[in-house]
């Protein structure tokens, strides 16, 4: 096998039955990485009843870099920044990942608590709100920190069918 045969090998052991991290080939060992040995010479099927058990130890607590011994090293992640290189130091798959949410009142409080339990599992969220300021500093905050945009400022006033018809139709 290749380097290049294992990359899909370790994304296939990273899926959940909805998701699964990218994973990018290195040329370079990882300082820090896991090390996981595998022989030389292993065909596709060995190579994988060698993997599968080391994965499923994990409990989808995947690691962020992989030195396999006789393949190469491998990054792993659930996403990548803007230069195209894998990123998140966390790469437990995102449950919320690739899904849209919309929450109302999101700009403080309870709502503010949902809109960051939201983005932390990879949603891109939507933070509707009449406090619209509040609305875009914690947007602001999280694509910061992220170092993607996946959140978004948005007025409304729910209890105004205008406004709510409007925020459906300008997202």
């Amino acid at each position: 096998m290749s380097y290049a045969d294992y990359s899909p090998l370790i994304r296939g052991l990273t899926w959940d039955g909805t998701s699964g991290l990218l994973v990018q080939y290195s040329e370079n060992q990882i300082e820090n990485a896991q090390i996981i040995e595998l022989s030389s010479g292993l065909s596709l099927s060995d190579a994988l009843s060698v993997l599968r058990p080391v994965f499923a130890n994990l409990n989808g607590k995947f690691p962020a870099a992989l030195n396999v011994a006789g393949a190469g090293a491998y990054l792993l992640g659930s996403r990548l920044n803007k230069l195209g290189k894998l990123q998140d130091s966390d790469t437990q798959i995102r449950r919320a990942a690739g899904m849209v949410a919309v929450v109302t009142g999101g700009a403080q409080g309870f709502g503010e608590t949902l809109v960051r339990g939201l983005f932390s599992e990879g949603a891109v969220v939507a933070i509707a709100d009449m406090n619209f300021d509040g609305a875009q500093s914690l947007a602001a905050s999280l694509n910061t920190e992220a170092g993607e945009e996946r959140a978004f400022a948005c007025r409304v006033n729910v209890a105004d069918e205008v406004s709510v018809c409007r925020l459906l139709v300008d997202r």
